[in-house]
């Protein structure tokens, strides 16, 4: 009885206890009192207002940068004969000043070589011309032929019928008159042939066209021009290289 009686008593005692503390520290408290509110005073200086002009003196640090910038490259490749003076870097170039010359020779010789290549087809082409003028002016030769040898053999196979005319004779009439006709048909042939030959040539010189074209660009693109005026900001060549 004593055991269960003391596991009720215990907790009540602390509980007490502790109740009891918690009275104490209450009831013995520090009590803070407020602080008085004080007014602050703040001091000014006047001055009469005025309208002035301020510029302010700023000290900045920075970089200047050209608005517009152009980067120069060769459309070629060849080793530079000759350089600009004023392609360096601060130089200041005007407007189709020669900056760079890379050497002309190769270039040139291949603009030489195409143009006589060119030269060479117009002139194939003017021959050939003049030949199917030929072929088109015999090719009427031709045909008034045909009809002379045609009409020929008529004449001796109707002699040949009336007893007249000979039996070779006739024969060689219409040899005569076949091998005029196979003549006709191979001057057509021979028409028509150049007349094929001549749009050839003209594709070809057309061809020869564009490379002349080719040549004269690169051998323009041997010299670099300065496109307006301005500072050189970096240089990346020079005469020999």
């Amino acid at each position: 009885m004593l055991r269960r009686s003391a596991k009720f008593i215990v907790p009540l005692l602390i509980l007490a206890a502790a109740i009891s503390v918690a009275r104490y520290l209450k009831a013995t408290k520090p009590v803070v009192e407020a602080a008085p509110v004080s007014e602050k005073v703040w001091s000014v200086a006047g001055v009469t207002a005025s309208a002035v002009s301020v510029r302010p003196k700023i000290r900045l640090f920075g970089e200047i940068v050209s608005g517009r910038t152009i980067d120069l490259r060769p459309q070629v490749a060849g080793k530079i004969v000759d350089a600009s003076p004023n392609l360096v870097e601060g130089g200041v170039v005007r407007e189709g000043e020669i900056l760079v010359d890379i050497d002309r020779f190769d270039y040139d010789a291949t603009l030489r070589q195409s143009q006589a290549e060119r030269d060479e087809a117009q002139g194939r082409l003017r021959e050939l011309k003049a030949e199917l003028a030929g072929a088109v002016a015999l090719l009427e030769e031709d045909r008034t032929q045909l009809a002379l040898r045609r009409k020929d053999a008529d004449r001796r196979k109707k002699l040949r019928g009336s007893g007249a005319g000979t039996a070779k004779a006739a024969d060689d009439a219409r040899l005569a008159s076949s091998e005029a006709e196979q003549r006709l048909i191979d001057r057509k042939k021979e028409i028509n042939r150049l007349k094929a030959a001549i749009e050839q040539q003209i594709a070809v010189i057309d061809r020869l066209n564009v490379s002349v074209t080719k040549a004269e660009r690169d051998l323009e693109e041997t010299r670099i021009l300065a496109p307006s005026d301005g500072f050189v900001f970096s240089v990346e060549t020079a005469e020999g290289k």
